[in-house]
């Protein structure tokens, strides 16, 4: 008897089961081919990205050895010397106004924070090739789509991405446009009572000759009372911290968020495929069946899933390659965040009478809490998404499925256990409980 009026199944032969792998090869295969080529190449998903790091001198796509690519390494070269004359003539302020609680401790923040953009510059120039090999790859292979509400869980990501590069880039260009005219403003003498100047005058009112600064800074000429010397330290001061500083800081900053945001969308992707396993066995073709035998379908699932296993393994690389790219810029940020809580609230014990001081420190403050916030919100984000992939895999009809499969779905559950962590040279960790707990402190120590 063969079993069938029993309600068994028959047992399938060797041949049967070949013909049913090979089947199921060609689906696979098929379904693969409309993948192929995936997402967009390296840099069409992150436009916005690329635009603002080529503007800083950090993007050298040329043709190595081209008069395009010689004259883009001048502008490199031209930006960090910039940046270095800066941070000279800023770390020279707090000392020659030791004596100024309030200028001193003003330069030092500053001074901080330029230190910081200008580490931020060096250590992606450093690591340029990994960067730009990081960004090829997650365009290219990592998300290819063949289901359409996947296409747009991606495209949600880049449209996100995107939407948040284009309104930190015109936030910048405001606050540039605003240095600017604080320029023209200062170029000409202001017009002071001459009693505050000593002066024995007969007019009531008459010309002051000093001029302040965009950045406080110390030259080595007179800025305050020589009109060229005042107009060279402010264009230095617009060309070289105003414009490529913000945007150095800008386009290292929203390059690693974008790059997260991406990351995220994956994740999210990928969970959602592994809970709709089964659904896009029936989109292919194929039946989806509950018995321990073999079938074609059960064949087509278990091949399927080891597609989704290959992305997994393939985003948990990518991460780990970006967390450590970004690992020594993640440190600066928060140590240095750190350290301008501290001189800012310093700063807030010893001026608190003066106004002009005092917004000047809550603007300061606010910018490094939301530039802090903004790493930490995203770390959060890509942790959270990077664990839920273990949750989506439990999900899978796995309980009456083969054994090769119910392992695959065990492969799976113990590498998502180990998610994606965001961290400072292993020291900090990039996320909202750290953020809150930094604040929280300072702030507790402040009052």
């Amino acid at each position: 008897m063969d079993g069938a009026g029993n309600g068994i199944p028959p047992r399938k032969t060797r041949r049967s089961v070949a013909s049913s792998d090979r089947k199921t090869v060609e689906m696979i295969t098929d379904w693969l081919a409309r993948c192929k080529g995936g997402r967009s190449e390296s840099g069409e998903y992150l436009t916005a990205n690329v635009k603002l790091l080529r503007f800083v001198g950090m993007w050298n796509d040329f043709p190595r050895g081209s008069h395009a690519w010689r004259a883009y390494v001048c502008l490199t070269v031209f930006v960090l010397v910039a940046f270095v004359l800066h941070l000279a003539t800023q770390f020279a302020f707090p000392f020659a106004h030791i004596k100024d609680v309030g200028d001193a401790t003003e330069g030092f923040n500053l001074t901080t924070v330029y230190v910081v953009t200008f580490l931020k510059m060096l250590t992606l120039l450093w690591r340029a090739g990994d960067v730009e090999r990081l960004i090829s790859a997650l365009g290219r292979g990592v998300g290819c789509s063949c289901w359409r509400e996947e296409e747009g869980i991606l495209d949600e990501g880049s449209r996100s991405a995107d939407r948040l590069t284009r309104a930190f880039s015109t936030l910048t260009a405001f606050g540039t446009a605003f240095f600017c005219l604080h320029a023209a403003l200062t170029v000409a003498p202001t017009v002071a009572p001459c009693s505050a100047r000593n002066s024995s005058s007969v007019d009531e009112h008459c010309l002051d000759a000093d001029r302040n600064l965009v950045y406080p800074a110390e030259f080595p000429f007179d800025t305050a009372g020589d009109s060229l010397g005042h107009v060279v330290a402010l264009v230095f001061q617009l060309v070289g911290p105003g414009l490529f500083g913000n945007a150095v800081n800008l386009a290292a900053d929203l390059l690693l968020v974008s790059l997260l945001i991406h990351l995220r969308a994956r994740y999210r992707a990928l969970s959602y495929l592994l809970r709709g396993l089964d659904a896009r066995v029936g989109e292919m073709g194929g039946e989806v069946t509950s018995d321990l035998e073999l079938h074609h379908d059960e064949g087509l699932r278990y091949r399927l899933l080891t597609e989704y296993i290959r992305r997994h393994q393939e985003l948990y690389r990518l991460s780990a390659a970006m967390v450590n790219i970004f690992s020594p810029l993640l440190f600066m940020q928060c140590f240095f965040s750190s350290v301008s809580y501290c001189i800012i609230l310093f700063h807030l014990t010893m001026v608190s009478d003066d106004s002009v001081h005092l917004l000047k420190n809550a603007l300061f403050l606010l910018t490094h809490m939301g530039q802090l916030l903004l790493f930490c919100w995203f770390g959060t984000q890509i942790y959270e998404e990077s664990l839920s992939v273990m949750h989506a895999a439990y999900d899978t009809s796995w309980l009456r499925s083969s054994p090769r499969f119910k392992s695959s779905v065990l492969l799976i559950i113990c590498r998502a256990q180990k998610p994606v962590l965001l961290t400072g040279f292993q020291v900090y960790l990039v996320n909202l409980e750290t953020f809150t707990s930094v604040s929280a402190r300072h702030w507790l120590a402040y009052l």
